[in-house]
């Protein structure tokens, strides 16, 4: 074998050609970093870290082994830089077009940080309003505030999930939420379809109506201030990682690097795997992700149904808990509009009546108008998921707009929700606006917006929210019997800003506290 000092006796290069050589392989990486993205670490080690080394024998004659290896990395990683950073700020981009900050342009790592302070959704709706519906917000990443995108990208002929949500896997096996392929995604959603039909959710409906008297009971028994939204997480239970999804790969075997993810997950996998051994007492989800029902030919891999289990463990909770949260934050602001869904509850379920049967939730217009009016103004996925053309396809167009292939979107659902094309007066929370849409209550006088079209709390398309009904019984049966049982008031001294400056963009969204004072009715 041929030692390290012999081979370096074998090269006779001046240090303008060494330096020449290093530089445009530098230059050479660069180039097979965006026509390859590697995401092995094999091939990352050796273009980051191997070749730079080999290149630093061409200098040890002159300088010896140690600076001969700092200045083949400094003249190799400052090069390859360069050329990354020209040509993602460069006109030969295929997003040169679309304007945005320079710092997010070079550098997915800004939108990182970004995500990192949990106020990208605020941070992105004040992009729009500075650049426009169409935002670029990384090398390779575009925000959209258009409701005519929603239908051409999301919908049944739009685009499968971006390669950003690759990035939140944080085990071996995929879930529904991240599959990219929309074949596989479509066979993958049958169950998860029939777990969450009319005639399942007949079946989940004593659990839920077990769990929410449980809650009620629970909080009948409280004194003093409680913290509302910490209750209704235990009814109900990674971002940085969208924008740099490569991350994520070596990341999840680091110790200390997103420990807390990490743990929610194991305890999601404990969780998950116990129910899959134990097997199905009940028609419930695992029922049907494990092919229990026997509607699959072929049942799907132990992997597979423990990583859709681990997803609704993590999203299905979050979500609910959130949302339900920021309905009671919007009642207790606005007490005209608690009292009046206060006495549509009296009206179906008066004192003694079982507020938890769902019987009378279809005629609740203005328990609809309430929710449909908090989802609008705190979506619970407030910065959108992802959406990528599918590779091989050339892109994919909407309106006057092009998506090149290797660019991943996103629909800004706040900043649609709050945009004044789509809705009037559009940070006001205004429930009577869905009534007055629906034809309930008069216009008002002057012009009046309301776009049906724009309002995706739930997502849209194939990959949309596929526990949506689920989520909006819980809702309801939670509302409805707290109306029915308590007076509800914000605690003495609390101020109500606190609320909105916690609310952070976690993929869901991230809640404070939200202290309240409870009155049994009775």
């Amino acid at each position: 074998m041929v030692s390290f000092e012999t081979a370096s006796s074998m090269v006779h290069l001046n240090t303008k050609d060494a330096v020449l050589i290093i530089a445009t392989s530098g230059l050479i990486a660069h180039w097979a970093f965006r026509r390859w993205e590697p995401m092995h670490l094999r091939p990352i080690a050796f273009l980051l870290v191997g070749l730079p080394a080999i290149l630093s024998i061409l200098t040890v004659r002159q300088y010896g082994v140690t600076f001969s290896a700092w200045l083949a990395f400094t003249i190799y990683f400052s090069f390859m830089g360069a050329s990354i950073i020209g040509y993602r700020l460069s006109p030969l981009h295929p997003l040169a077009c679309h304007p945005g900050p320079v710092i997010a342009k070079a550098s997915a790592f800004w939108m990182a940080w970004v995500a990192s302070r949990g106020k990208r959704h605020i941070y992105l709706e004040q992009l729009h309003k500075k650049y426009g519906d169409v935002v670029r917000i990384g090398p390779n990443e575009l925000s959209i505030r258009d409701a005519s995108a929603i239908f051409p990208l999301m919908g049944s002929s739009g685009m499968p999930k971006g390669p950003g949500m690759v990035g939140r896997v944080q085990h071996q096996q995929s879930s529904l939420i991240t599959c990219q392929d929309p074949i596989e995604h479509a066979r993958r959603r049958r169950p998860w379809n029939r777990a969450f039909n009319t005639h399942s959710l007949k079946e989940y409906q004593p659990i839920i109506t077990r769990r929410a008297a449980q809650l009620v009971d629970a909080l009948q028994s409280q004194s003093g201030n409680v913290d509302l939204a910490q209750w209704i997480s235990f009814f109900t239970v990674a971002v940085i990682y969208e924008h740099v999804p490569w991350l994520s790969f070596y990341t999840r075997h680091l110790p200390y690097i997103g420990k807390d993810l990490v743990e929610l997950r194991s305890m999601a996998y404990q969780r998950t795997a116990s129910r899959y051994q134990n097997g199905s007492s009940t028609k419930d989800l695992f029922f049907f992700l494990s092919n229990e029902d026997n509607a699959e030919k072929v049942s799907p891999s132990r992997d597979i149904v423990l990583a859709d289990g681990i997803l609704a463990v993590v999203a299905g909770s979050d979500t609910t808990a959130t949302t339900l949260s920021n309905i009671f934050f919007s009642l207790l602001s606005y007490p005209e509009t608690y009292k009046r869904l206060q006495a549509e509850v009296d009206c179906y379920y008066p004192r003694g009546e079982n507020a938890l049967d769902p019987r009378y939730y279809v005629h609740m217009s203005y328990l609809d108008a309430i929710m449909n009016e908090s989802m609008r103004l705190y979506p619970a996925v407030p910065s959108g998921s992802l959406r990528a053309p599918l590779r091989g396809s050339g892109g994919k167009a909407f309106g006057k707009h092009f998506i090149p292939e290797g660019t991943q979107t996103r629909i800004s659902i706040r900043a649609v929700h709050r945009d004044p094309r789509n809705f009037s007066n559009p940070i006001m929370f205004w429930p009577d606006r869905w009534l007055i849409a629906e034809g309930l209550l008069p216009p008002p006088l002057g012009p009046f917006v309301h776009n049906p079209n724009a309002f995706i709390p739930f997502s849209f398309g194939p990959s949309n929210c596929v526990g949506k009904n689920l989520a909006i019984l819980e809702m309801r049966m939670v509302i409805c019997s707290f109306m029915q049982k308590f007076e509800m008031r914000f605690a003495d001294g609390w101020d109500r800003a606190h609320w909105q400056n916690n609310l952070e963009d976690l993929f869901v969204t991230g809640m404070g506290q939200l202290p309240v004072v409870l009155t049994r009715r009775d």
